[in-house]
């Protein structure tokens, strides 16, 4: 029953939001956001976005924090309505949306525009694959981005309601004229078919097999459109003459196709019954839909000889375009792949293939349970080819396995077999080797032997399968010795389905930094600059290096510019900015090798080029210095591999880039190397040893002193070579990087310039400007600054940053209405004006006051100087001396957030008429709920009058002869408001009553459980004793935020911690309480006598009823445990007595009583030192 619950919820919420609003037509808060998508996403149709958000959210930006559901339904996010958590039905799609828009899920749940304009940017990728622009034909698009499932009669039904929701919206002729875009008129035959007229009636019956109207009619679903063996893909079978029976032989094994065609011909072709062809499934390239054509059960004929034990995918495309192997179809093709591995075929997911893929025939052994054609015995076919990516294919279908860790500074390692024994088959581990408090870690092989091209050992320059490859090992080619650019290395392993070996033995250490003299680097800030600029301005910077130092030898700086898609540099200002992310810019010219963007860097994969060439424009002689920073990579299979940098080149298409410098890393010689170029002929001018490991990322700096010629290259942020050139070259225009016979990645290239403590920084569009581009908005800045420094001893600061807001365009101007509503020309009180106007509109910086006057002609002052309005739309001017038969004007102007100041405009004017008819009392109220402090505003909307007097029950004033009062109440309640007009024909009397509903402002306050942590474990329990808030906003004070009412946090570093915390509810201004300095986070205390040999950890973590504290001590000590819930409530205290050495403290009996939850546990030394631990126990 709660399924069908749940449907009749949902249809629900796809005509009414999922909010309660008992308006209609609520206004659109967001409706610049929209205006703004369909200009980047000119493709969309208008008003198809808000038809999305008033299906979904009534125009209601969700954060999460709404109440959940009462039948458990999935909470929905962002402007959009989007789904997290499907909660294992619905879809995720917004995690779908942020895949297809690159555009991370955190910034899509934070901020209501970006979740707009992902979905818009998710929608206008998959229209551009339409063929029909039809706007009928959209509803596969919005089919595609919903969070609602579909495959059988009601989740059909409820997919067919959302579409006819949003179809309604935009039919609707008020929806239209309220929201601003075109009334359509939509053939819903074209989209629903015989089901329209269901869709319009007042009632309908849902039962478990049928869903009918008043009248009868049924809802209709093409039972043969649904999968019957996998409900994600669609049923159309094959006749009956291209298949037959598997003849009682078990199903092991699953075959990838390429179709060499299309995938509407391969649907087709196999219900030819001339092709003696068929396939179980067939997907589509473009959004990774699954068509079954013949059931799982019978054998299809797609691998000759193998059909009986196979299942056949066809994938769309042809072997050598690898453009139609798309994400949608990798993910759909290995969901397909996981669902048919559930089953009880016994198809285990490890024994999919993941070695290279090949071009031609590539017999692999039986055991191999999921490859391609050209992998079978007896085939002609060479299917899926060189560009299908096995590798990835292998990661989608198979999970992550669980970590095994070593902490220990040092030990030994080995595969599952141990030093004696072997490893097994169908093994996929990862080993984690991160010891606590290092700097690097080395790896070093003594044994190595896998078997060749089979099994793979994998190890990784971080702690996560997405940190640098270093390398990848079969065979007994022993990865030798590794040393880790930070603190972890991860190894992963792989072992395929048959012939085992003796794995390896290896050992590793951790190694500290030796400290040098002045080994501390110097610091760099940038003083805070103006909070908006529109016009060039100053920036000073503080530079300092450590007391007793080396002193400062120099400082760089640069500015990047945001053009509204991503962050650049202004070449011809000395500045260069390249992420790589998405295309290679039209600023580099490509001269010769394999230049492209592979997973957000700049890769060159020619391994057979001996000089390959790319080069981009930059001045290089407005400082000088130039600091050029990248990281770079050096991968393949040759024995020759090496790659570099050339700068301050004046002719980069030139072989050797004319007259340049450049330096050169040689990975399989281990050479650091510099050369000089004069007239295109480089000679080596620095030879010098340094261990490069192929496959693994490189932080790259080099420094280029144009007047001194000397030339400093750092490489992981440490100083490895320096050369000065005496006779340096004056002039250069171009960079360019090169590689020889290896494969080279780039990414992060930034240039910096030399500077004084003081920098001028030039604003305006053109490219003598350093920023060129004005705000997107008023929150995203449109300039950026930087800033490294060097001391004398090599030493390099951290980069440090600014954000730069910048606006030069005056806001737009405002239209002035005479009097406190619609514009009116005529009034008829002798002392008082009142005037209103649209709110003025700044892309850039937003608005932030009004100024206005009021004079006898447009644009004077000679009734009412100028005055400022704040940021009030609204006016009323009391106390005047007004002329009967005189016209009035107000004049108003609007500045924006930078101060600029729009032109002036002025109302048609309103002219004081002497009444002769009797007057008509009437008046309104602005609204009756209000935050308490705030007035309450009587509209007077009364006819033929001249004077007033109000009398307000329980208000303040009680009395008033204002036209317009605004009156104060200090309680909600029931209150009368009287109002008699005044006029030379008599007077009118009019009472109304009011419920007003006065709400308390948030009273903010908060303290922690304990203010003085201690790493690793600086774990902050905050207790919010605020009152009057329904909603929380807290800023830890390190980048991390929180919206939970009473939340704790992690500190990761050491330091003093600012905490903020901003209530709301929803009525009242937000109120803000900080409190500066607030949490003091230290580095580690040792339990014992702070002996570095001591150490303390929990295992396991989390646990069930079983749990261990583990303490390495240097010497005899007490400690004392004290156990509190998330508020700082004591729940046990114990005590134990631990040797020297290593101690196993068992605590599973005092938490034998206690839920599951959260936990802290605090462990204290016998002078007082303790650590913190967050503990979670599992039911």
């Amino acid at each position: 029953m709660k399924r069908f619950l749940l449907l009749i919820f949902f249809i629900y919420s796809a005509f009414y939001g999922f909010s309660i609003n008992f308006e209609l037509y609520p206004k659109n808060n967001y409706s610049l956001f929209f205006e703004s998508a369909y200009k980047v996403y000119p493709d969309i149709p208008k008003g198809l976005l808000e038809a999305v958000s008033y299906t979904q959210t009534r125009f209601v930006h969700f954060t999460g924090n709404q109440p959940s559901s009462c039948l458990d339904m999935p909470k929905a996010y962002t402007l959009m309505g989007l789904t997290l958590d499907g909660k294992n039905y619905f879809r995720n799609n917004l995690t779908y949306i942020s895949s297809l828009s690159g555009i991370s899920e955190t910034s899509i749940l934070d901020n209501p525009e970006i979740s707009l304009l992902a979905y818009a940017k998710a929608f206008s990728i998959l229209k551009s694959k339409l063929k029909n622009n039809g706007l009928e034909s959209n509803f596969e698009i919005l089919r595609q981005l919903s969070e609602l499932p579909m495959g059988d009669l009601h989740k059909n039904f409820a997919m067919d309601s959302y579409l006819y929701a949003i179809y309604w919206f935009l039919t609707n002729p008020i929806c239209a004229k309220e929201y601003g875009f075109p009334e359509y008129s939509i053939d819903y035959k074209k989209i629903f078919g015989e089901n329209f007229s269901l869709f319009q009636s007042e009632k309908i019956l849902i039962t478990e097999d049928n869903i009918t109207d008043e009248k009868g009619e049924k809802y209709k679903v093409s039972k043969d459109k649904i999968s019957p063996d996998y409900p994600s893909a669609i049923w159309d079978p094959a006749p009956s003459c291209n298949y037959s029976s598997r003849n009682g032989i078990a199903i092991s094994a699953i075959t990838i196709h390429t179709i060499q065609g299309s995938y509407a011909g391969a649907i087709s072709w196999a219900k030819n019954c001339n092709s003696n062809v068929s396939y179980h499934y067939v997907i589509r390239s473009i959004d990774g839909q699954i068509t079954q054509m013949v059931l799982e059960s019978n054998k299809a004929w797609h691998v000759g000889s193998e059909n009986p034990y196979t299942i056949g995918y066809e994938h769309e495309g042809y072997v050598n375009q690898p453009g139609w192997y798309t994400n949608f179809m990798y993910n759909a093709s290995a969901d397909l792949t996981k669902h048919i591995c559930n089953k009880n075929y016994g198809i285990n997911p490890l024994r999919t293939f993941q070695g290279p893929a090949t071009s031609g025939l590539n017999l692999l052994g039986s055991c191999i349970r999921i490859k391609g054609h050209q992998h079978y015995p007896n085939q002609n076919h060479t299917d899926p080819g060189i560009y299908w990516d096995w590798e990835k294919y292998y990661q989608l279908i198979n999970n992550n396995p669980s970590v095994t860790n070593y902490t220990n500074n040092s030990g030994s390692f080995y595969d599952s077999g141990g030093p004696n024994g072997n490893y097994s088959n169908d093994e996929r581990k990862l080993y984690l080797i991160h010891p606590n408090g290092v700097n690097s870690v080395t790896l070093s092989f003594s044994q190595f032997n896998l078997e060749t091209n089979w099994d793979y050992l994998r190890i990784y320059d971080g702690n996560t399968l997405s940190a640098p490859l270093i390398g990848k090992y079969t065979g007994t080619n022993s990865p030798g010795t590794v040393t880790s650019t930070g603190n972890s290395l991860l190894v992963e392993f792989r072992s395929d389905c048959a012939t085992t070996a003796s794995g390896w033995a290896a050992t590793w250490t951790s190694n500290l930094n030796q400290q040098q003299q002045d080994s501390v680097p110097p610091t760099t800030s940038i003083n805070t600059t103006p909070n908006w600029v529109t016009q060039d301005f100053n920036v000073a910077f503080t530079d300092q290096d450590n007391i007793g130092g080396s002193g400062l030898e120099k400082s760089y700086y640069q500015i990047l510019e945001f053009n509204g898609t991503e962050w650049r540099a202004n070449e011809t200002r000395g500045f260069f900015s390249d992420n790589f992310d998405l295309n290679i810019h039209p600023d580099w010219s490509t001269v010769s090798g394999n230049w492209s963007i592979q997973n957000s860097h700049l890769m060159q994969s020619d391994e057979g080029n001996g000089n390959t060439n790319i080069f981009a424009s930059l001045n290089q002689i407005l400082s000088n210095r130039y600091l050029y920073h990248w990281a770079g990579k050096i991968e393949g299979a040759g024995t020759n591999r090496r790659a570099g940098f050339h700068f301050f080149c004046d002719n980069a298409s030139l072989t050797n880039r004319g007259n340049s410098y450049f330096v050169w890393f040689r990975a399989d010689d281990n050479k650091l190397q510099f050369y000089k170029v004069v007239n295109d002929v480089f000679s080596m001018v620095l030879d010098v040893p340094y261990t490069f490991n192929p496959n693994q990322w490189y932080d790259f700096k080099v420094i280029f002193d144009r007047i001194t010629g000397k030339i400093s290259m750092y490489i992981n942020n440490t100083l490895s070579a320096n050369w000065t050139d005496p006779n340096p070259h004056t002039t250069g225009n171009q960079i360019s990087f090169r590689s020889g016979n290896c494969k080279y990645s780039v990414n992060n290239l930034k240039v910096y310039r030399s500077r004084y403590p003081n920098v001028m920084v030039t604003v305006g569009a053109g490219n003598t400007n350093d920023l060129r581009y004005q705000n997107p908005n008023p929150s995203t800045p449109a300039g950026l600054i930087k800033s490294i420094v060097a001391d004398s001893a090599s030493n390099l600061s951290n980069i440090a940053f600014i954000d730069v807001n910048v606006d030069w365009t005056s806001p737009s101007i405002v239209v002035v209405n005479d009097g406190i509503g619609n514009d009116i020309d005529t009034t008829y009180v002798t002392n008082e004006l009142s005037a209103n106007w649209n709110t003025s509109f700044d892309t850039h910086s937003g608005i932030s006051s009004y100024y206005y006057s009021v004079g006898t002609s447009p644009g004077d002052s000679d009734i009412v100087a100028w005055k400022y309005n704040w940021n009030f739309t609204s006016t009323t001017d009391t106390g005047l001396t007004l002329n009967y038969n005189q016209t009035y004007y107000y004049n108003v102007k609007a500045v924006n957030g930078a101060g600029l100041i729009s032109v002036l405009n002025s109302s048609n004017g309103q002219t004081v008429i002497q009444p002769t008819l009797p007057p008509m009392a009437n008046f309104s109220t602005s609204t009756v709920q209000v935050c308490e402090g705030d007035p309450i505003i009587f509209y007077n909307n009364s006819l033929y009058a001249t004077n007033y007097l109000w009398n307000f029950q329980g208000g303040n004033p009680l009395t008033s002869t204002a036209t317009n009062p605004s009156v104060l109440y200090t309680q909600s309640g029931n209150y009368a408001v009287e109002l008699i007009a005044y006029g030379p024909g008599g007077n009118d009397t009019l009472v109304q009553i009011f419920s007003i509903n006065v709400i308390h402002a948030p009273q903010v306050s908060f303290n922690a459980i304990d203010t003085t942590l201690y790493l690793p474990s600086a774990i902050a329990v905050f207790n919010n004793t605020t009152q009057n808030a329904s909603t929380w906003y807290w800023d830890f004070g390190d980048g991390n935020t929180s919206t939970d009412k009473n939340p704790w946090h992690q500190y990761a570093q050491a330091g003093l911690y600012t905490v903020q915390l901003t209530a709301n509810n929803g009525v009242c201004p937000n109120k803000d309480l900080l409190k500066t300095d607030y949490i003091n986070v230290n580095y580690p205390l040792s339990v014992g006598q702070n002996n570095a040999k001591d150490s303390l950890r929990i295992f396991p973590n989390p646990f069930i009823n079983e749990v261990f504290l583990i303490l390495n001590s240097s010497v005899e000590t007490t400690i004392e445990l004290f156990l509190k819930d998330v508020t700082g409530k004591i729940l046990w205290i114990s005590s134990y007595r631990c040797v020297a050495g290593t101690n196993h403290i068992a605590m599973q009996e005092n938490f034998e009583n206690i839920l599951g939850g959260i936990y802290l546990l605090d462990v204290k030394n016998k002078v007082g030192k303790s650590y913190r631990f967050k503990l979670i126990k599992t039911e």
